[in-house]
């Protein structure tokens, strides 16, 4: 059985991460280890689905004290 393009979860790392989100690779892995940022540690690396980021970015744009939608 094939799996489809969309269905298969893009798994990003910091530096893509850093260049998705327009920040520095250095406040990345702060947010990692502070866990502000929906992530995943395999040995010595930091992992990310896009999906859980984009669902993540949506939530703290709609969040509380936010001006979205008003």
């Amino acid at each position: 059985m094939k799996k489809n393009k969309d269905s298969v979860m893009s798994v990003m790392s910091v530096k893509d991460v850093a260049q998705y989100l327009r920040m520095h690779e250095m406040t990345i892995y702060r947010m990692c280890y502070k866990g502000s940022i929906p992530c995943q540690r395999d040995k010595h690396f930091w992992h990310f689905k896009k999906e859980e980021l984009d669902q993540w970015l949506e939530e703290k744009s709609v969040g509380p004290g936010s001006s979205a939608g008003q």
